[in-house]
C-alpha cells in the first residue's frame, strides 16, 4: 500500500500513519480515471486484498486494476473476471529473444549459437529467463564460458 501511494502522491510527506496515507490516497484518486499494474503479486491474503480494494474503489469510471501473478489463488483472490493464462513461449521463440541480446551488435558464432541452443532449452519457454540470459552471455565470447552457464 506505501509503494501505491508513494507513486500516486509522490513523497508520503514522512507520514507512518497509515490511515492518513490511505486518505491521501483516496483524495488524489478520486473521481479520476486510472490504471494501476501490480505485478507479480504473491500475497495470498484475502483481507489485504479486500482492504486495498475499497481504498481504490473512488477512482473514476473506468478505472482498472491489472494483477500479474504466478499463484492460481492470488489470481482468485484479486479477480474479477476469468483470469488470462499466460503460455510459455515456444524453444524457437526463447532462442529468437535470447540471440536478440546474446549477439546484439556482434556476429552469430555457429558454436555459440549451438550452446545457446541448450541454454534456452533450460528457460522452460520463460520469456525472462531467456532476456536475462542473453543479456548475461553478451559479454561472453569464449565457448568455455557459455558451456559453464
Amino acid at each position: 500500500m506505501d509503494a501505491i501511494i508513494e507513486e500516486v502522491c509522490g513523497n508520503a510527506s514522512g507520514c507512518v500513519e497509515l490511515e492518513p496515507l490511505q486518505c491521501r490516497l483516496r483524495e488524489t484518486l478520486s473521481g479520476k480515471r486510472f490504471l494501476l499494474v501490480l505485478d507479480d503479486v504473491w500475497n495470498e491474503d484475502q483481507e489485504k486484498w479486500d482492504k486495498l480494494n475499497i481504498k481504490l474503489t473512488c477512482g473514476g469510471k473506468g478505472s482498472i486494476i491489472i494483477v500479474t501473478a504466478r499463484s492460481e489463488k492470488v489470481a482468485w483472490i484479486t479477480g474479477t473476471v476469468p483470469t488470462f493464462h499466460l503460455a510459455c513461449l515456444s524453444n524457437e521463440e526463447c532462442l529468437s529473444s535470447f540471440k536478440r541480446r546474446a549477439f546484439r551488435g556482434r556476429a552469430e558464432h555457429p558454436n555459440l549459437v549451438a550452446i545457446g541452443k541448450e541454454i534456452v532449452k533450460k528457460c522452460g519457454g520463460v520469456p525472462l529467463a531467456a532476456k536475462a540470459l542473453g543479456r548475461m552471455m553478451r559479454f561472453k565470447s569464449e565457448e568455455k564460458e557459455w558451456l559453464y552457464v
